[in-house]
């Protein structure tokens, strides 16, 4: 057989796959995540989870051949200090992506649970490395809470075989990464630079971590006790996620931009952290925490209702660029 016949084809999907925004396995996570939790919501036994997940696979997969067709793309990519931090995404979509296969596959499913925990940990190994030997104030992005908080999501997804130890560890390492981080996160977007125009979608993620961290926490063993912090942690989820709402149509606006994908998985968890806060509390005997409860499924109902929009929103918007450029996921 004459393989050489084969090179141009060859040479031309590695081209194309070059040119897929790493961003874009962002818009798969929170397509994915978007599908998990109207399955929650709606007590739909994981028929729209699967479905959202069979939707975002495209894009995730389209990011994940990118890098395998020029492994010097990722080595790039991971010493970028903006780029750097968005690649654990990948492995964050892969999880979800593995807690819709437990349906189906169970073995397989923990197989990939496992590499995308490793293949995550190894990641943020690689960014914290260069990070460390280039630290720049002016460097730090919202984007920078996904290394070291994003493997929380292995908690959310995680296989019954999971060891409950490496899930409280997880857990707690995203939050004690979370308390360090926010009041430097936050001075430097105060006191800072205003993020260049292109990166200014990134600003969404500070929504993220505070409610990643909670909606992990809560898929935990937890005593009476947790109540009171648990509460804490979610006003401050909230008052970010708040702050994100009043500067979507900014963050949207303009011509397209692959960060607007970073919007999107932000305002999901968000939603689903207090649709799992709403359950645990409607399980306490104080009355007033029941009472609470039924407030935070409201809150988590509206938050999904955004959430659905921006989603829809942001893949209209990917769809239309990927139809104007021809791109790989189009054919």
């Amino acid at each position: 057989m004459n393989y050489s016949a084969f090179s141009p084809q060859v040479t031309r999907l590695t081209t194309r796959l070059s040119t897929v925004p790493t961003a874009a396995a962002g818009l798969a996570l929170g397509l994915a995540s978007l599908g998990w939790c109207a399955d929650q919501l709606f007590q739909q036994q994981g028929k729209v989870q699967l479905a959202a997940a069979l939707l975002a696979l495209p894009l995730l997969l389209a990011v994940v051949l990118k890098f395998l067709s020029a492994p010097r793309l990722l080595q790039q990519e991971l010493a970028h200090p903006v780029a750097g931090s968005l690649l654990p995404v990948i492995c964050m979509a892969t999880l979800v992506q593995s807690a819709a296969l437990q349906q189906i596959a169970a073995a397989p499913a923990t197989a990939l649970w496992w590499l995308a925990l490793i293949a995550h940990l190894s990641l943020l190994a690689g960014f914290v490395r260069h990070r460390l030997a280039h630290f720049a104030l002016t460097d730090l992005v919202p984007a920078w809470f996904i290394p070291p908080i994003g493997f929380v999501v292995a908690v959310l997804s995680a296989p019954a075989s999971a060891p409950l130890w490496l899930l409280q560890t997880l857990a707690g390492a995203g939050l004690l990464a979370y308390l360090l981080m926010l009041p430097l996160m936050l001075y430097r977007l105060r006191r800072g630079s205003p993020l260049p125009t292109p990166q200014r979608p990134l600003l969404a993620i500070l929504a993220a971590p505070g409610s990643l961290t909670l909606s992990g926490l809560l898929c935990l063993p937890l005593t009476a006790a947790s109540t009171p912090a648990l509460l804490l942690l979610s006003g401050v989820a909230l008052l970010l996620t708040l702050r994100v709402w009043w500067q979507l149509p900014k963050l949207l606006s303009g011509s397209f931009n692959p960060a607007f994908a970073a919007c999107t998985f932000p305002l999901v968890i968000s939603a689903t952290a207090l649709l799992k806060l709403s359950g645990y509390l409607a399980q306490q005997t104080d009355p007033l925490l029941q009472q609470l409860a039924q407030w935070q499924l409201g809150l988590a109902q509206l938050e999904f209702a955004v959430a659905l929009g921006v989603c829809g929103y942001v893949l209209a918007r990917y769809l239309r660029q990927l139809w104007r450029c021809g791109n790989l996921l189009l054919g």
